[in-house]
């Protein structure tokens, strides 16, 4: 039966209001977050409490933003940026130190090395005094094959290369002297050639007179033909033309028992003659000329002038 709802009701016999049990929270493990300056910093799961009045809320202006600094990451930043500084700061001065250094090995002169240059130029200058190309063929060979050793040294000193007032009369001199180098080169081994050919035409037993003589210089005359050098082969084929006149002539002379025929035979010789002292008078104008075009006198006495100077200077 109902209970009357306008009575009161027995406490006891009023049902309990139906609770539901609380739900115990499962733990859950601590979640990292990233650290870019060192471990990972658990976050707690709890529920964190509320923030005091007056303290910057998350996402309100003038909090710290999201992924800010940890407390302390200030102070490290600037010890590494202190440390990149001074790496920095070391490094230029190692490379300011080299770059002096190397200045000093390439670039300074200093009197030693002005001494040296004056030293190897003194050197080159008796060894190309002693290249005569008026004298024997075997020592002319000797004399200019020491000039070329002695001069290729020059382009290495440290003189010549770093200053530049000596590197600028050096170059002045190089030039010419190569002109002469490759001047000689061709009048050395042609010069030999013409030698031998004058070593048998001045013989104690030849004579202009003797067909055999005669013969024999023309077969030395016949090789100094093939001379690379203009002036040499030139002088040789203007002998040579001359020798070959003389030849038939000098077998009359031999043969002969005419008076007449062998007076006319001297004769012919006797002119054929003249026209060497011609050749050889034209031979010699036209070497000097060559010769003396080629020579680096000039520049060579210039460039060793500045290097004394420098030297004294110093």
């Amino acid at each position: 039966m109902n209970p009357d709802p306008n009575q009161p009701q027995d406490p006891a016999q009023t049902p309990s209001p139906e609770v539901t049990p609380a739900v115990t929270p499962t733990p859950t493990e601590p979640v990292a977050a990233p650290n870019p300056f060192g471990a990972s910093t658990p976050v707690s799961s709890e529920t964190p409490a509320a923030a005091p009045l007056g303290s910057a809320q998350p996402g309100t202006i003038g909090s710290a933003p999201a992924g800010a600094p940890l407390p302390g990451s200030t102070q490290n930043s600037k010890k590494k940026l202190i440390i990149l500084i001074s790496a920095i700061v070391g490094g230029l001065l190692i490379a300011g130190g080299i770059a002096i250094a190397l200045y000093l090995m390439f670039f300074s002169v200093s009197k030693a090395d002005y001494k040296q240059a004056y030293d190897q130029l003194k050197t080159v200058q008796t060894s190309v005094s002693a290249t005569s190309i008026t004298g024997d063929s075997d020592e002319l060979t000797t004399t200019y094959n020491t000039f070329k050793t002695e001069n290729a040294k020059l382009g290495d000193l440290k003189a010549l290369k770093a200053d530049k007032e000596l590197n600028e009369k050096y170059k002045a001199y190089d030039t010419k002297a190569k002109a002469y180098i490759t001047f000689m080169d061709g009048f050395i081994p042609s010069f030999q050639k013409l030698k031998t050919a004058t070593d048998t035409m001045s013989g104690g037993s030849n004579s202009p007179l003797k067909s055999a003589s005669v013969q024999a210089t023309i077969t030395a005359l016949e090789d100094a033909t093939t001379a690379t050098d203009p002036s040499v082969k030139a002088y040789a084929e203007a002998v040579l033309a001359a020798y070959k006149e003389i030849l038939p002539q000098a077998k009359i002379y031999e043969t002969s028992t005419v008076s007449s025929a062998r007076l006319a035979a001297v004769t012919a010789i006797s002119k054929s003659t003249r026209g060497l002292s011609t050749a050889s008078t034209d031979f010699s104008k036209d070497i000097k000329e060559r010769y003396e075009g080629s020579s680096p006198k000039e520049t060579f006495e210039a460039l060793s002038k500045a290097v004394a100077d420098k030297y004294n200077k110093k």
